[in-house]
């Protein structure tokens, strides 16, 4: 069966704003508002404790970084809910489109419904549609309306008696008693049921059912020891910023700004946009975005110095072989995925960051 992708360590990754999966590794900016981000000075910047900005030379003085205490995190028992859950997360992922005409409404099955609802008799306003899909027990709807069709079938008309919550945004709707009348007019997708048959379709080494919840049990298992060991990863190399002493020229800076400037371009790009429009989609405008693009280049700036000074200290060196797999580890799939999301040097980074940072937990000491 399909892993789950783990999460990515270290703050570095946190530092890139707006950004997601692009095809295109370079571009042009071509707005005005696009060209007038590219503009950087230190000078408009916050201070940053322990970095010295706008400096001479790019330099770092290293705290203790080997044999740092690090408190223990406890790894949670899966619990079989929690099993449930993702049994749940698997079967919903699969649907079913092709529907047997006698399939009984369940949870997770998307309907698709004509409704009117009345409130006194008059249909009120916003209460009506056609051929609406709903996925029951989404919560996309006022209480009740959901769970009151589980158990139809495909033709099918139900009234659903109802009251709109009290505190209903509408204020002539808000505590009021309405009767939906629903109309059932078929079945988009509904969710599988979890035998031996899907199984064998959807799992690499399980063959019954009870071997695949066990099999989802170990996942929950490992993802739980992943996170825990990510929280101590993030303590150590927070502890190791805390001990340095970083200084960064404004060439350094503005290099890792355009850097993140251009993943976020591509970002918008990739989604038919330019950047100043994706930004107003995050209710940002192009100042508060730059305040925020140097803030973060500073961060990242200074972490990658962190890690290359570590790794030049203690000879850490990256092959090929250990590329990909920190790549697939964490959810990638390959160096070409990330480099075509973040580019090469942002790749290259990152893929350091991982690998001196497991450095800093296996020297560590848990107290």
């Amino acid at each position: 069966m399909r892993k789950f992708a783990k999460v990515c360590i270290c703050g570095m990754a946190a530092a890139v704003l707006l950004t997601g999966c692009s095809k295109k590794n370079s571009v042009e900016p071509t707005s005005a508002a696009e060209t007038e981000a590219t503009s950087f000075s230190s000078n408009l910047m916050e201070p940053i404790e322990g970095v010295t900005l706008g400096a001479d030379e790019d330099k770092v003085v290293l705290g203790e970084y080997k044999g740092l205490e690090v408190e223990a995190v406890p790894v949670e028992e899966v619990k079989d809910e929690e099993v449930e859950q993702r049994v749940q997360y698997v079967l919903a992922s699969n649907p079913i489109t092709e529907v047997p005409a006698d399939h009984v409404a369940q949870n997770g099955d998307t309907v698709n419904i004509d409704f009117v609802g009345k409130k006194d008799g008059v249909a009120f306003e916003g209460g009506t549609a056609e051929g609406q899909d709903l996925q029951l027990g989404s919560g996309s709807f006022i209480p009740g309306f959901e769970e009151g069709l589980v158990g139809v079938k495909a033709g099918d008309k139900k009234d659903l008696n109802l009251t709109f919550p009290e505190n209903y945004p509408q204020a002539d709707l808000a505590g009021a008693a309405v009767v939906f009348e629903v109309t059932v007019n078929s079945f988009t997708s509904i969710v599988p049921e979890l035998n031996d048959e899907f199984v064998a379709a959807h799992s690499e080494t399980s063959k019954n059912v009870d071997a695949f919840r066990e099999e989802l049990r170990e996942q929950i298992g490992k993802e739980k020891e992943a996170a825990a060991l990510l929280m101590k990863k993030n303590a150590l190399f927070t502890e190791v910023i805390n001990n340095s002493e970083v200084s960064v020229t404004d060439k350094t800076l503005e290099e890792e700004y355009n850097r993140q400037l251009l993943i976020s371009t591509n970002r918008a790009q990739a989604l038919g946009m330019d950047l100043e429009t994706m930004l107003s989609l995050y209710g940002m405008d192009m100042s508060t975005f730059q305040n925020q693009l140097r803030q973060a280049a500073a961060q990242m700036a200074r972490e990658n110095l962190i890690i290359d000074a570590i790794a030049d200290q203690e000879g850490i060196v990256l092959n090929d072989t250990e590329r990909e797999e920190i790549a697939k580890d964490i959810g990638y799939g390959s160096v070409d995925a990330m480099e075509s999301a973040f580019g090469e040097v942002t790749t290259n980074s990152f893929l350091m960051a991982e690998k001196v940072v497991a450095f800093l937990a296996d020297n560590a000491v848990e107290k």
